[in-house]
């Protein structure tokens, strides 16, 4: 019996040291803090020097044990020049999660290493500086962020091969690691990934062929960087695609055959590349929500199937070659928000339902060959901001309410052949700053009520068929910078 108790008596000895030591450690990380905003007091309240345990701290958990497992203080604005994660590792033999993104933290992240038994370390958008150190040892590792801060150096890409169970690897937006000359082929080894972020991370050389083993990614981000060379027609095996992100490099080819069966993708964005040849591929990508595809060389007609895209919202396709008209459903299911096909030579009428659902808030398809009127339906968009369709082969009247929306912050009618006059209702336009009419067929007078326009800056009618005199209550618009009248029938004095 008496052995018992003293057997009791020592487990409990060394359960107290070592729920002191945990304690310690983790206070040694609050201390280490030089802000923690007023906002964040209430998550550090129960941090407290006379715990015997941390597992009441918030942001912490616990095994059974009362051994810490997870320590995730997240968001909370707090910064330090030196976070002690030797410490941290040294003392809590049990913790399997660390995760302190989106703080104010510091220094070098060299101690991390020694915690060995981690499944999650996420240090992203924090201002941690120095090289990234062998990560080798944290091989049971199924989170890697270190995503958004300022380590420099080369990354140890060769560490990964360790981390055979890794599902997120996420080191994008380090614009201070080494340029790399070739993709790492230790990332396509990792075949558990679901989650790869490698934008803005100096990556260079050809996505390789081997991209398509990463059969489970959903999400998969590669902007940013320095790669070349054609999209591989592997990718087109990453049929669990939500997210594809491929913008900003020097990629150039066609999109690859098959592309079309990543039939769960949400959003692309292969825009700011040397992209050609045709939009074939994406007609059937029916759960497209956004797609960016502008400054390529894309050539064709835009897939008319788009028309019946029930989840689209966003369109960003300009500056490409494109031509043909635009579905004339386009935009009509979803809450559609933003279209911009600008500098494209496509032709035939504006589609008429984009702001069918009444959440349109730019549309934008300048430079292109579009005819036909101004369809009535955007004259009660109350939504929309940016209206923007100069430089086509647009004609009749505008839309009478179309000049008095109210969120409506630019209007650019210019180098069209619209007639009839500026409409009096331009007076409730109460947050338009640019109106752009210049090279149409506009006619008779500008109306009084441009006065009372408070937030015009720009304002420019030349070259139409206006006349009578510039309205006097022009000078009440006190934000004015730019107006031009010339080309018109206009009489009297400038106020």
């Amino acid at each position: 019996m008496a052995a018992n108790l003293l057997l009791l008596y020592l487990l409990a000895a060394v359960a107290s040291i070592a729920g002191a030591a945990e304690v310690n450690a983790v206070l040694a990380f609050k201390r280490a803090l030089v802000t923690i905003p007023p906002e964040a007091a209430g998550f550090f309240a129960t941090w407290h020097d006379g715990a015997t345990s941390p597992c009441n701290f918030t942001g912490l958990a616990c095994d059974s044990r009362g051994r810490v497992t997870a320590v995730s203080v997240r968001g909370q604005g707090v910064a330090t020049d030196s976070v002690p994660f030797d410490k941290i590792c040294a003392s809590l033999p049990a913790l399997t999660a660390l995760a302190l993104p989106e703080n104010a933290l510091a220094g070098d992240i060299a101690g991390v290493a020694l915690c060995t038994n981690l499944h999650e370390l996420t240090l992203s958008f924090n201002g941690f500086s120095g090289p990234v150190p062998n990560l080798s040892p944290l091989k049971n590792l199924r989170i890697l962020n270190i995503s958004s801060t300022s380590l420099a150096g080369p990354f140890p890409w060769k560490s990964l091969l360790s981390m055979r169970d890794l599902t997120v690897l996420a080191v994008g937006d380090n614009p201070f690691l080494d340029p790399t000359s070739t993709f790492p082929d230790e990332v396509t080894k990792l075949t558990n990934l679901t989650a790869l972020y490698m934008s803005a991370a100096n990556i260079g050389g050809a996505i390789p062929p081997s991209i398509g083993d990463l059969v489970n990614l959903v999400d998969l981000e590669l902007a940013d960087n320095n790669l070349v060379g054609a999209i591989p027609p592997e990718i087109t095996k990453l049929t669990n695609l939500r997210g594809l992100q491929l913008y900003n490099n020097s990629l150039t080819g066609q999109l690859p055959a098959g592309f079309g069966n990543l039939k769960k993708l949400q959003y692309l964005d292969a825009s700011m590349n040397n992209l050609t040849g045709s939009l074939f591929e994406l007609r059937s990508l029916t759960q497209l929500v956004s797609l960016y595809l502008f400054f390529n060389g894309f050539t064709g007609h835009v897939p008319q199937e788009w028309g019946e895209f029930k989840e689209l919202v966003a369109i960003f396709l300009y500056s490409n070659n494109l031509t043909g008209e635009l579905p004339q459903s386009l935009g009509s299911w979803a809450q559609f928000s933003s279209i911009d096909v600008s500098t494209n030579a496509l032709s035939g009428p504006i589609p008429p339902d984009m702001c069918k659902q009444g959440t349109l808030l730019k549309l934008l398809m300048r430079d292109n060959n579009f005819s036909g009127e101004i369809p009535a339906t955007y004259a009660s968009c109350k939504t929309l901001q940016r209206f923007r369709v100069s430089k086509n082969n647009l004609s009749g009247d505008v839309p009478e309410e179309l000049w008095a929306l109210p969120n409506l912050t630019l209007l650019d009618l210019a180098g069209n052949q619209f007639t009839g006059g500026i409409g009096d209702g331009v007076a409730r336009a109460a947050a338009l700053t640019e109106l752009y009419l210049a090279g149409n067929g506009f006619t008779g007078v500008i109306p009084p009520s441009i006065g009372a326009v408070s937030n015009l800056e720009v304002i420019d009618v030349s070259s139409n068929e206006l006349s009578g005199a510039i309205p006097t209550s022009i000078a009440s618009c006190s934000k004015l910078r730019t107006a031009k009248f010339a080309g018109n029938k206009l009489s009297g004095v400038i106020p």
